[in-house]
């Protein structure tokens, strides 16, 4: 099974749900706002696992330059949405098969994947997010 995930956020706890699932060999491509990325890479055991991640064979990790509107998980069945205010706070949570949704959620995946940049270990190093 494949994940993908679209987000202005990535903390400690899914860093580490998506470094289990890649270990278990699990597939995973995330597009994550440059906001995103940087809590992370601005913490020593957080960074060290996030270049785990995106050495691994079966994980992708791409850096969109902007703002992310909403969370978006899909995989090979199900669309989940997180909306968040303007403060940040969780305003709604969404599960759908709905195939309409789907093709939604993808397109859109698919546009933020295509404007973001491949963050590998290199740029991990180089890279003052």
């Amino acid at each position: 099974e494949q994940v993908k995930v679209l987000s202005h956020a990535f903390n400690d706890r899914t860093l580490q749900t998506v470094t289990n699932w890649v270990a278990a060999g699990g597939i995973f491509e995330g597009v994550f706002s440059a906001e995103a990325i940087k809590p992370v890479t601005d913490d020593a055991a957080l960074a060290d696992q996030l270049r785990k991640l995106v050495a691994a064979d079966t994980a992708t990790v791409r850096i969109y330059d902007g703002p992310v509107p909403l969370a978006v998980t899909l995989t090979d069945d199900v669309v989940s949405l997180l909306v968040r205010d303007d403060n940040g706070r969780l305003q709604a949570a969404l599960d759908t098969d709905n195939p309409t949704v789907s093709d939604w959620a993808q397109e859109m995946y698919a546009r933020y994947w295509n404007d973001a940049q491949p963050l590998d270990s290199q740029t991990l190093d180089e890279v003052d997010f």
